[in-house]
């Protein structure tokens, strides 16, 4: 048996659903309805192209330095997160996240001034 499998069955055993395994369907059918995450400054736009929202003020990280906390919902993403894409969906995710990133400087967002 996988060790995996057999953290999941532990974990239903003890009544919880909280086996992380990965994003997508596996999460879903978990009933794991979000993801947390810390972000550096540098990545933000690419995570927001992915479906990621900042959910707090920037802190600092011992380990990455300055970082945000993050939070994507799975129910709505989860599936297309679990999708090996091609390069036209990474080709996108970089529009995207350069357009964001547009964006956000125009706005003074991740640049210090809202922080």
């Amino acid at each position: 048996m996988h060790e995996i499998h057999r953290q999941e069955i532990e974990a239903r055993r003890r009544g919880g659903e909280e086996v992380d395994r990965g994003h997508g369907p596996v999460r879903h059918r978990n009933r794991i309805k979000e993801s947390y995450i810390d972000c550096i400054p540098a990545l933000l736009p690419y995570y927001k192209a992915l479906g990621f929202k900042i959910t707090g003020q920037k802190f600092f990280h011992p380990e990455n330095g300055p970082s945000h906390p993050m939070v994507i919902d799975l129910v709505k993403h989860g599936d297309a997160l679990s999708r090996e894409g091609g390069m036209g969906q990474y080709v996108s995710l970089i529009v995207k996240a350069q357009a964001i990133r547009l964006v956000d400087r125009l706005r003074g967002y991740a640049t210090g001034r809202f922080d």
